[in-house]
């Protein structure tokens, strides 16, 4: 969607003019652990694209130094942010072409499967590397994101990369999303409010979220949270309500939290602060896992889903609702038989194929979306 105006990235940088940093996609390049931000379909501006990186910020408590030494700052992170393309002046809408997702792949993925010479790396590396890269997204952002994965996983083929090594290296990488438009196809955290206007039915791709919303009538009366694991690559977090008020529930300011890591809702909170939390404890994993990776001889595996999920658990405590509990273990029981086995039928897997599969997103395939994002970008101070 570039014509009139091409896609923007930059890097949230603390010591420049309103915190960013604009970068030339063509010259940047991944050298220390990662989080590429993607908002909502909206997010067409340097602003929009800082505010979902200040937001990011935020979720994993990433401040400035203040001592000489001091391990795990926000030196050690970059944060980067894309500000999607518009085909003509008047659009409110963008996202990215098909050539500027594979412009987007050659220079931020690709680079981490060769060496200098141009030479592809051994498996190791290329996993270990691929482990620097953490996503975060709201809603058409995820779509996006899967895109992209699916760019990537083609062309390291074309490369003559093994499709074990590129599977492992995509595996590397991991998603959190709030209200995403549709499942991922990588290791990730979703977060979805009963209370979304936009999103009614959940993510597309998420089979137990979709049944669920769909016959879920007591999210008024009962109330609360449930954490479960979607699917192979998923796990996600339904919740009732983030703040008290009857409001939409869509916008992802409903789950920043500020400088000193206190929900910004505080005085009308629900169960958004829980979640909050789960979802900077999830990214905040992904981070950690990569800083230890960058100072290690010896490689660490990204937290498995299950172990996300388990924290997940732990942090929203007594929120969770055993009512909803109960119906996304019916839900399950339906969809897949063998369920209570642990055995996952065709019914339960197959998502991470489908996004792998580099749809190009085209101005017919766009018009899915039915209504305008509220933009993240006016809300925030730089």
């Amino acid at each position: 969607m570039g014509e009139y105006e091409p896609y923007t990235l930059g890097r949230r940088n603390l010591n420049c003019e309103k915190h960013w940093e604009p970068l030339a996609s063509s010259l940047f390049r991944i050298t220390k652990p990662t989080v590429i931000c993607f908002g909502g379909n909206v997010s067409t501006t340097a602003r929009d694209a800082n505010a979902m990186c200040k937001i990011a910020q935020g979720l994993v408590g990433a401040k400035l130094p203040t001592t000489e030494k001091e391990f795990a700052t926000i030196d050690d992170v970059d944060f980067i942010g894309v500000g999607y393309g518009k085909n003509e002046e008047r659009d409110s809408k963008g996202y990215l072409t098909k050539n500027e997702k594979l412009h987007f792949v050659s220079n931020m993925f690709l680079p981490l499967c060769v060496d200098e010479k141009g030479s592809i790396l051994p498996k190791e590396q290329i996993i270990k590397n691929f482990n620097q890269i953490s996503f975060f997204s709201h809603c058409y952002g995820a779509k996006e994101i899967s895109s992209i994965v699916g760019v990537t996983y083609k062309e390291m083929l074309k490369m003559g990369i093994e499709d074990e090594v590129a599977n492992d290296a995509i595996d590397q990488m991991f998603s959190v999303s709030y209200a995403p438009y549709q499942n991922v196809g990588i290791p990730s955290l979703q977060v979805i409010s009963m209370k979304d206007r936009i999103m009614l039915f959940g993510p597309k791709g998420s089979k137990v979220v979709g049944r669920f919303l769909a016959n879920e009538t007591g999210g008024e009366t009962c109330g609360g949270t449930v954490a479960f694991k979607e699917d192979d690559y998923t796990a996600t977090v339904l919740v009732s309500g983030l703040v008290k008020e009857n409001l939409n529930e869509h916008p992802i300011e409903h789950i920043c939290r500020n400088e000193n890591w206190e929900y910004i809702n505080d005085e009308s909170v629900e169960y958004g602060d829980e979640v909050s939390q789960v979802m900077g404890y999830a990214l905040a994993s992904s981070v950690a896992n990569s800083i230890q990776n960058q100072n290690s001889n010896n490689f660490i595996s990204k937290p498995s889903v299950e172990e996300i999920l388990e924290g997940a658990k732990s942090i929203l405590g007594e929120t969770q609702s055993d009512v909803y509990e109960s119906s996304i273990e019916s839900i399950k029981r339906e969809l897949n038989p063998n369920f209570s086995q642990g055995i996952v039928n065709d019914s339960m897997q197959g998502e991470r194929e489908v996004s792998l599969t580099g749809i190009s997103t085209t101005s017919d395939t766009f018009q899915e979306m039915p209504l305008l994002e509220n933009s993240t970008g006016n809300s925030f101070e730089q």
